[in-house]
């Protein structure tokens, strides 16, 4: 797959209101009573009842919805990382190296806001 088929998670319009809406339910971030992130799921089918994911539940999250998908990451895109990072001579990539650092670049921009956004608010 190259990194031109992987679609942003969100629109720009999304990441503005860092909320995503589909039929009955509602994703949003917000932060907590001590100010941490969390993620408010708000299901609209049982009476506006929501659920609310924390800072561990984020990361547990995370792991388990890139898991398998294309979008998500492998092992081997840490070890491609892990040795780059450990090359002295980075500048001399192989084209192999360099078409899979392509992929990941583009796996991890998928995640993330359109750069006119700029990074993500803190909520």
């Amino acid at each position: 797959m190259s990194h031109e088929t992987v679609r942003p998670a969100l629109t720009p319009e999304e990441w503005k209101e860092l909320a995503c809406h589909v039929p009955l339910e509602t994703v949003k971030l917000a932060n907590d009573l001590e100010g941490r992130p969390m993620l408010g799921i708000t299901h609209h089918q049982e009476g506006d009842r929501w659920t609310a994911l924390g800072t561990r539940q984020l990361h547990q999250a995370a792991a388990l919805a890139l898991h398998g998908q294309p979008f998500g990451f492998t092992r081997d895109d840490v070890y491609l990382l892990t040795g780059l990072a450990h090359q002295s001579y980075a500048f001399r990539i192989m084209a192999e190296n360099a078409a899979q650092l392509r992929k990941l670049a583009g796996r991890i921009a998928a995640l993330l806001p359109p750069e006119e956004i700029g990074g993500p608010k803190t909520p």
